[in-house]
């Protein structure tokens, strides 16, 4: 069992909630034309990275938790809108903020047959998303940009 118990998840939500944030600010200072490109051909675009994060846990949310929002969890056929993505983007924000504010991030979840904690949803998605921040700092700085400093 993925149990993490010994983890605060909401210490946790904090840590995973400023990579969202500094998602939404690498998003807020790019310039629309970036939305669409990539460093190299077959490699996600800055657009669809954005989009990437919102999916994934849009899953998470919709097919584990269950937490009752009929979300659709497919990608953006076009995510390259910036106020589309950053609609999408603070959604997503909202969504993992009644995750813990409910009280939910306590609770055992099965997921592909096993049984995991909401505290490890919250580390795999905290991990994902720093990921991504990453990859989405990195476009930046390929692109000629400096980007924002960590959210603390």
């Amino acid at each position: 069992m993925h149990n993490m118990m010994v983890l605060s998840p909401v210490l946790l939500y904090g840590c995973w909630r400023n990579a969202r944030l500094s998602i939404a600010q690498c998003l807020d200072m790019a310039p629309p034309e970036i939305l669409r490109w990539s460093p190299r051909e077959g490699m996600r675009t800055f657009g669809d990275l954005i989009d990437h994060v919102c999916v994934v846990a849009d899953r998470w949310f919709s097919n584990v938790i269950k937490d009752g929002d009929m979300r659709s969890a497919l990608a953006l056929t076009t995510p390259y809108d910036k106020e589309l993505l950053s609609q999408r983007l603070l959604y997503a924000l909202d969504r993992s903020d009644r995750f813990v504010r409910d009280g939910n991030c306590y609770e055992l979840y099965t997921s592909n047959g096993k049984t995991c904690s909401g505290t490890w949803i919250i580390l795999h998605l905290y991990m994902h998303d720093i990921y991504h921040c990453g990859q989405l700092k990195s476009y930046l700085r390929l692109y000629g940009l400096t980007p924002p400093p960590w959210t603390e």
